[in-house]
């Protein structure tokens, strides 16, 4: 249908050129008309994706209308159609210069409001007031005349000015957001949005006005714009986008089903995501009931048909957003089959919908850990790809496209989680390949893609951990290299993404110092902006790389300056503007949780309680609302409670410490899902160790050797996975030591501390980082509360007379160039084996 229009315009086009050019050279009506052909032609290229074909064909009107001096012409008409063609001019300009594109869509709104100010109406009359954009953006293009013309008092030209200045006002507002000024879009969209009802109110059954506010209410709402706004507005935004479509369904069932259900399924989200559980279910069974109508009305149509695989494809993407991907499987299947058909019959039909529909089928094979499965699907549509883009238009486009990258993330996403094998590499490097040549060579400021963090993962997980690295530094380099005019490419989600798997990378290599270096120079730029941003996919990786940089904090043995870190982002987050419920408290539980633990490393039991305290109830909120969908409201809730027991423990408060741990033990335990496994192992057995030192300090000390047993065969499985765990395997071995002596097991206490001095002895070489963490962290524990009440508990049970060959404990200086020297006198006094060995 497009090519059709396409080929029409173009006829158009030829025929206006002919008649032009045999005009008489005062007469301007010819040449009009011919930029309006033109501008028609421009936008059919634009539908079909062809952007070349769009620009060139803008560039020609607009160079008419400069040469015939037609932007000169005050009337309403003239202008409106110069404003169009900058809109297309601004949207299909490829330059380097960001701000060309902005610039242009700008004079075609100041263009767009002088057309308005032709119009002989009240100012009562117009639903916004009219004024200069911004004082920065460019307007000398305007032509100052055109704002002292009273040209027409027709009330249906003023309408359709209007119409046309909201469509110019969503030009510039996605410019805008494609540039990354997210508020300013925002704002502009807004501004759209109150014309558009005005104009409702006068034309309340036009199907065209009906979608584009339903348009833009939608976009409103997405996760691009649903940060700016109150929950309130989000549903109400979703609402009536869902209203509008339910009215239009009416009119056409074929032509609204699939919009309606994509409206209802965003309002569910916002609905799931604000724990509002039974508004969330009603939507979900409205959009069950529309999806048996639908299966009804398309069961007799002939395979194959376009219309039952446009609904099977957008059936599965309801169940793949309803976190039920096994159920949606079926329906990806269905849709793939008929659109490969329909490709078959009419090989000139763009392959766009098979691609879409075999990327869903990649993202719920890897949901459902189907993981070769995922990478065979996402490969097919990659060659599908590669065998359509040289011919079709919607292709090369798609090509330049945030989906194009999602489907490059799925199949990485699949290799990251699968064995590490060779192939993988393979696939891995081919798939990196790709993503370097579209993402340095578009002219757009970002996608959202993970692959290169991804990469950083699969390489480092295939132990080719210098190779990680080193493709990390380089991709961060020609990011800013790349993107270092904008002075925003740390607001770039790759970028952040990438820098977040680096520095994880680096940490988990136990190479603590470079780590530090680079979260170091990040924490500058994330932390005062991380919960301004908006955008929740850039918050995300701005929040990981904060609590990175934390924790690189302590692992230096920073831990006042990691504690100042962390009240700084708290007060950022509380001073913020936006909702308090839902998913935006998943941001405000780990702050708070963060916040707590480093209370905790800086001695501050009573503040540490009352911060826990707060998240407790803040997760029991949640889940209490129903909101149990987000996993981390069950897990704070425990860690929370984990803060409280230990801080409890450190101010001697044995017996609610030994409640509150049996409370978190008790629920980590009720925990089967296996999505959760490792999160639990983890959380078991930093729990378990706690219980054991609350019932050494309770003088049961048989109890808590034979927790120990446990707690230390669960950190070893950690350890193997995880060299970074040696720091939490350190002091526990340290303890359990203690323990065994102390129920006169010397024999294994001291295999205990030989075994932790062996681990020192090496890492000291081999990771003299993380040795010196351990260090660190042994310093912290040993003058917290808690180890004075062990320390005393200890002296009441020790009885053998040969301590110092069973404890005697050295710990070495990591940065030392032998890596061997004793430095037991420090620790005389701060060191825990150091006390025991003085009894």
């Amino acid at each position: 249908m497009f090519e059709d229009n396409l080929a029409i315009s173009l006829l158009a086009a030829d025929c206006w050129k002919k008649i032009a050019s045999l005009s008489p050279t005062n007469s301007l009506n010819a040449w009009i008309y011919l930029a309006h052909k033109l501008e028609n032609v421009s936008n059919s290229y634009s539908l079909i994706g062809d952007k070349d074909g769009a620009y060139t064909q803008a560039r020609e009107a607009m160079n008419i209308m400069i040469q015939k001096k037609l932007d000169c012409d005050p009337s309403p008409e003239v202008q409106t159609l110069r404003a169009q063609i900058l809109c297309i001019h601004a949207k299909t300009t490829r330059t380097p210069q960001l701000m060309n594109s902005i610039e242009l869509a700008a004079s075609a709104v100041l263009t767009m409001e002088g057309v308005l100010r032709l119009h002989n109406f009240d100012k009562e009359k117009l639903p916004i007031d009219l004024h200069p954009m911004t004082s920065s953006i460019s307007s000398h293009s305007m032509n100052k005349s055109t704002l002292e013309v009273d040209d027409t008092n027709s009330e249906s030209d003023f309408h359709n000015s209007l119409y046309s200045y909201s469509g110019t006002l969503l030009d510039f507002s996605s410019l805008q957001w494609r540039q990354g000024y997210i508020s300013e879009a925002h704002a502009t969209k807004k501004r759209a949005l109150v014309i558009l009802h005005f104009l409702l109110l006068e034309y309340p059954d036009s199907q065209m006005l009906l979608e584009a506010t339903a348009s833009v209410v939608l976009g409103l709402c997405d996760s691009t714009y649903c940060d700016l706004n109150s929950l309130a507005e989000n549903l109400a935004y979703a609402e009536e986008g869902a209203d509008i479509y339910r009215k239009l369904l009416k009119i056409d069932f074929s032509a609204y089903i699939l919009r309606l259900l994509d409206t209802l399924q965003l309002y569910g989200q916002i609905f799931r995501e604000a724990a509002m559980v039974q508004d969330s279910e009603r939507i979900f069974k409205e959009m069950t009931a529309l999806s048996e109508c639908a299966s009804q009305r398309y069961q007799d149509l002939k395979f194959p048909s376009e219309i039952d695989a446009d609904y099977q494809y957008r059936l599965a993407a309801i169940f793949y957003y309803q976190d039920r991907s096994s159920e949606g499987i079926y329906a990806a299947h269905n849709a793939i089959e008929q659109y490969s058909a329909l490709a078959f019959l009419d090989p000139d039909r763009s392959s766009l919908k098979l691609i879409n529909a075999l990327i869903m089928l990649c993202k719920m094979l890897h949901d459902t850990n189907q993981h070769q499965s995922a990478v065979i699907e996402g490969f097919k549509a990659l060659r599908l790809v590669d065998n359509t883009v040289g011919t079709d238009k919607k292709i090369q486009n798609f090509v330049d496209s945030d989906t194009y990258f999602s489907l490059i993330d799925g199949i990485m996403d699949a290799l990251a989680d699968s064995p590490p094998d060779p192939s993988s590499l393979g696939k891995a490097s081919t798939l990196i390949t790709r993503f370097k040549r579209v993402f340095f060579s578009s002219d757009k400021f970002d996608f959202k893609s993970r692959t290169p963090g991804m990469y950083v993962e699969v390489l480092d997980k295939n132990g080719l951990v210098d190779d990680a690295i080193s493709y990390g530094q380089d991709f961060l380099s020609a990011c800013e290299r790349k993107y270092s005019h904008s002075n925003s490419f740390e607001s770039m989600y790759s970028y952040l993404y990438c820098m977040e798997k680096h520095i994880k990378s680096l940490k988990k290599n136990c190479r603590i110092h470079d780590a530090l270096k680079y979260s170091t120079n990040m924490a500058a730029i994330v932390r005062p902006r991380s919960h301004h941003h908006k955008d929740p996919s850039i918050r995300k990786p701005q929040y990981d790389l904060s609590r990175t940089h934390m924790e690189l904090l302590c692992s230096v043995g920073l831990y006042k300056t990691a504690l100042e870190f962390t009240q700084a982002a708290f007060i950022k987050l509380n001073s913020d503007e936006g909702p308090s419920v839902g998913e935006d408290n998943h941001y405000v539980l780990h702050e708070l949780f963060d916040l707590a633990l480093m209370q905790l490393h800086n001695f501050l039991p009573l503040q540490a309680i009352e911060t826990a305290s707060q998240a407790e109830s803040l997760s029991r909120l949640e889940i209490s609302n129903g909101n149990t969908e987000n996993t981390c409201f069950v897990t704070m809730l425990y860690y929370s409670i984990y803060i409280k027991s230990n801080a409890l423990f450190d101010m001697a408060g044995i017996s609610q410490a030994l409640v509150y741990a049996m409370e978190m033990k008790d629920g980590i335990q009720g925990r089967d899902d296996p999505y959760l496994q490792s999160a639990n192992d983890r959380g078991n057995c930093l729990v378990s160790a706690t219980l054991a030192r609350i019932y050494f300090a309770q003088n049961d000390c048989a109890q808590a050797k034979q927790l120990m047993v446990q707690v230390l065969e669960m950190d070893r499985k950690l350890f193997e996975k995880e060299k970074s765990h040696f720091v939490q395997l350190s002091f526990d071995l340290l303890f359990a030591g203690i323990a065994f002596c102390c129920v006169d097991e010397h024999e294994a206490g001291v295999a205990l501390l030989i075994e932790l001095e062996d681990l020192q002895r090496k890492f000291s070489v081999t990771h003299p980082a993380l040795a010196r963490e351990v260090e660190f962290d042994l310093e912290m524990q040993a003058q917290r509360g808690q180890w004075k009440l062990i320390q005393t508990a200890a002296r009441a049970k020790l009885t053998c007379d040969h301590v110092d060959q069973t404890l005697n404990l050295k710990i070495a200086h990591s940065d030392n160039s032998s890596g061997l020297e004793v430095v037991e006198e420090r620790f005389h006094i701060s060191m825990p084996c150091m006390y025991i060995h003085r009894l």
